[in-house]
């Protein structure tokens, strides 16, 4: 699927969705990638964890036991730095992921079809990975 976002070439892959943002900056020496990493609860709230937490919870070694016995979704929101065009490129993947009954991650799963997510939480969550990165003029619609 290819379409647009507020302006923004839009393509979609499997469920992952990829799309360029322009900063009108061009690019700047020494930027590179960040990856967010985002939970959404059953209480409809968003809860977003470090890169470090995130490799800690796939590890096994932090148990989240306030998530005990539940599958959450989660995205993953991948931002690669301005280039020499000024665009930032924008990955975004999604999973379902189960936690035992001690909160510790105990699968994850590709979501069954894209309406695992509404395109408002997608697109919180890449508003949320973009808020340090971009100006916010361009990352606020």
């Amino acid at each position: 699927m290819t379409g647009h976002y507020n302006g923004r070439k839009l393509e979609s892959v499997g469920f992952g969705r990829i799309f360029l943002v322009s900063d009108g900056t061009g690019s700047r020496p020494g930027d590179d990638m960040t990856v967010r990493h985002f939970l959404l609860t059953h209480d409809d709230s968003i809860e977003e964890f470090s890169e470090e937490e995130a490799a800690r919870v796939a590890s096994g070694d932090t148990p989240l036991p306030r998530f005990a016995d539940k599958r959450l979704r989660y995205l993953q929101v991948s931002v690669e730095q301005a280039d020499e065009s000024g665009q930032i490129q924008v990955r975004t993947v999604g999973a379902v992921v189960g936690f035992d009954e001690e909160g510790r991650l105990q699968e994850a799963a590709a979501p069954e079809d894209e309406t695992e997510f509404t395109s408002f939480e997608h697109d919180a969550c890449v508003q949320f990975a973009l808020k340090d990165t971009v100006p916010g003029r361009y990352a606020l619609n």
